[in-house]
């Protein structure tokens, strides 16, 4: 925790076997919220997991076919309408940051974040609800989350719009909360005696996607295989775990500033960490913290 406080974190929160070993503030009071970043993909993950079992969601649906052509900046609507679902899920729409076709889909994984923000038009045109509603019924309610919102991010910069101009939207959690969605991911889906999503669905998030980023799920990270990509503009296949020194099924929501939230069945463990960058400067999702804080999370652990 020391070393947590030392890296810029504002709060942090450890539960192991369901109930909160250590937590602590730093700066801010215990309810402080901020918008998780790109941690937000892996409650999407979920979202559309429990939209699948409801019948409403099928990974292999083209996008177009819910959103209509045009929902790219893409003037080829054939292949505008190869991309589905599993392909905005694991990052292989091959899609370029200006939302036109530069690769077939399934061919090239790249994290683009303004193709995965239609996931929440998706998800919108499968319930016929909006976001907000959809996650407090289907998710917050069943687990006691009760202080997240999504709210449009603020400003005109590259971070509040797509390069259509289309508002971008964050999820503002806080650690606390973010740990509960956590724990439901680490129990299967189970949240007390009630299934909220069902576990193969879970499962099936925490596999990798494709062999072009084995240590990418659908929207989840993880660690513990043979290799990784990280974010970036044609980023290389990296020998290795994702992160050296964590345990090795260790799963991972990871935004932009290290905002994080750990999930590390063998420890019956979840971690979440809010705050500024602990590397002081804009990261998306990994960064050096991951593997320093892991490795003493295991000591402590082990100890």
């Amino acid at each position: 925790m020391a070393f947590a406080g030392e890296q810029s974190s504002r709060s942090v929160v450890w539960v192991t076997g369901g109930r909160i070993v250590a937590e602590q503030q730093w700066g801010v009071s215990a309810d402080w919220s901020r918008d998780i970043a790109s941690a937000q993909k892996s409650v999407v993950a979920v979202l559309c997991a429990i939209a699948g079992e409801q019948g409403l969601l099928d990974y292999e649906t083209a996008v177009s076919d819910l959103l209509g052509p045009g929902w790219t900046a893409e003037d080829d609507e054939e292949a505008e309408a190869r991309i589905t679902v599993r392909h905005l899920l694991s990052m292989t729409s091959g899609l370029d940051t200006d939302l036109r076709v530069e690769a077939a889909p399934g061919t090239v994984w790249f994290y683009n974040n303004d193709a995965y923000h239609r996931l929440h038009q998706v998800l919108e045109a499968a319930a016929g609800t909006e976001l907000e509603d959809l996650t407090r019924s289907w998710l917050w309610e069943p687990i006691g989350v009760r202080h997240a919102a999504w709210v449009p991010r603020p400003g005109e910069g590259e971070l509040s719009v797509d390069v259509t101009g289309r508002r971008l939207i964050g999820l503002v959690m806080n650690a606390y909360d973010l740990a509960r969605f956590a724990l439901l991911v680490e129990r299967g889906g189970w949240w007390g005696n009630q299934q909220v999503v069902a576990g193969e669905s879970i499962e099936e998030l925490l596999q990798p996607s494709s062999e072009l980023n084995p240590s990418y799920g659908l929207l989840w990270w993880l660690n513990g295989q043979e290799a990784y990509r990280a974010p970036g503009s044609d980023p290389p296949l990296e020998p290795g775990p994702l992160v050296p020194g964590a345990p090795e099924d260790t799963v991972a929501a990871l935004g932009a500033n290290d905002q994080k939230a750990y999930v590390i069945r063998s420890f019956d463990s979840v971690l979440t960490r809010l705050g500024q960058s602990a590397e002081g400067k804009l990261l998306a999702a990994l960064s050096g913290f991951d593997g320093d804080w892991l490795s003493l999370v295991s000591q402590a652990r082990a100890g």
